[in-house]
Parts: C-alpha cells; sequence; structure tokens
C-alpha cells in the first residue's frame, strides 16, 4: 500500500516526537547481547557433525602436506 507524501511526513513527525528508539529494551551486557544472538538457531546436530567431519578432512589434509613439505630425502 502506497502512502501519501503528506501521511508519512505526518508519521514522521508524530514518531520523532514519541522518540521509541530512546525507550527501546533489549540486551545490554555482552553476556546478554550473545544469548539473543542465538534466539534463530534451532539446533542441527546433524549439521553441526557434517561440518564437523569437513574440517577434520581439511586439517587431516593439511597436515598430510605439511609432512610431505617437511620430509628431506635420505641418500643411501
Amino acid at each position: 500500500m502506497q502512502r501519501s507524501a503528506a501521511y508519512r511526513a505526518q508519521r514522521a513527525e508524530i514518531i520523532h516526537g514519541w522518540k521509541p528508539w530512546e525507550k527501546s529494551c533489549g540486551p545490554k551486557t555482552a553476556e546478554g547481547k550473545a544469548v539473543v544472538a542465538r534466539n534463530a538457531w534451532k539446533g542441527n546436530p546433524r549439521g553441526t557433525m557434517i561440518a564437523a567431519r569437513a574440517l577434520a578432512r581439511l586439517l587431516k589434509e593439511d597436515a598430510h602436506v605439511l609432512a610431505e613439505a617437511n620430509q628431506t630425502p635420505t641418500e643411501a
């Protein structure tokens, strides 16, 4: 629904007098902010396991590459 410019100007004036942003509540501490940051997380243990396996695979590949890089050829 499209509002007229006059309507929007009137609402803006009302809201600027009301200043709801000064009365807004919410977390003030770091701990409270950390809690609400997880509000939408429903938990996905399967997804977490998949991510952990992918990370383990990457770490194993990196370790293998580093081990190969650190090997020095032995002369017989």
